[in-house]
């Protein structure tokens, strides 16, 4: 406005009444298409333009630490270009679900504070989640809300025995952005590879070739508790998990929000008398 009114005295030469004229005009598409499309494109004459754009104002991500693994929850492929900075270029190939930010410096060959940096720009735009390191020494128990979701919805069992499922493995000729995308997607769900597969054959096997269907998979889920180890719960319902893949299973779990990390707590000594 300042350098339109420097050009042409555009705000001072209008002597419309209150109400009227093109200064009225343009305050109320201005605010017409803002709250319809938090975007405007408004020609002013012949050679100026009003572009304005709404921005989300997001809360800042949390901090990301070596150990930390993250998760695409897109297709970054479909976003990035060539514009992108060179050291995210070098990180995200690397991002699969599986490997710590520590490891993706280090395959990346980039350092350390400038890998944590890119994945918490990606975390700050939604683009990534962080999940822990799997180990079979972690302990994991269902949330509260475990009955209203994969107990109850077998559509979610049935996309849980896709991502699960050692049949439905990404090839190594997949890159490890893409396989993790193709695998699952916390907004669209299955991509289109695993879709194609029939509903009789979505379900793993067990170590006897029998089917583990979606009161299995529920049942696995539900062993899961307080102060039993991966390791241990992996014993006990060792020829159910033959085919089943076990760091995607616990994934699944906790990127749906049905599973939760416990951590140990370490015994505190007890105070002595002085």
């Amino acid at each position: 406005m300042r350098s339109l009114e420097g050009q042409s005295s555009w705000l001072s030469e209008d002597a419309s009444p209150p109400g009227s004229g093109k200064i009225y005009n343009l305050c109320e598409t201005l605010m017409e298409d803002l709250n319809n499309y938090a975007e405007c494109m408004i020609p002013i004459d012949e050679i100026n333009t009003l572009n304005i754009m709404l921005f989300p104002t997001l809360s800042s991500p949390a901090q990301v630490r070596a150990w930390h693994v993250p998760l695409f929850t897109v297709r970054i492929e479909t976003v990035m270009d060539d514009n992108w900075d060179l050291t995210m270029q070098r990180v995200i190939p690397f991002i699969n679900g599986v490997n710590s930010v520590k490891n993706i410096a280090a395959l990346a060959d980039a350092d350390l504070k400038l890998t944590r940096e890119c994945v918490r720009h990606l975390l700050y735009y939604g683009c990534v989640l962080l999940l822990d390191i799997f180990s079979f020494n972690n302990i994991y128990a269902p949330t509260a809300e475990f009955t209203n979701m994969i107990a109850s919805d077998t559509d979610m069992q049935a996309e849980c025995a896709r991502y699960v499922n050692t049949a439905f493995e990404p090839s190594q000729n997949e890159t490890a952005a893409g396989s993790v995308a193709a695998s699952i997607s916390l907004k669209s769900g299955l991509a289109a590879t695993a879709d194609l597969a029939a509903d009789d054959d979505i379900w793993p096997l067990t170590g006897r070739r029998d089917v583990v269907d979606g009161v299995s998979v529920v049942q696995l889920y539900a062993c899961l508790r307080q102060g039993l180890s991966i390791r241990e719960w992996y014993i006990q319902n060792t020829n159910m998990l033959a085919n089943i893949d076990l760091r995607r299973f616990i994934t699944f779990g906790v990127i749906k929000g049905f599973l939760y990390r416990v951590h140990r707590q370490e015994a505190q000594p007890s105070p002595t008398n002085r």
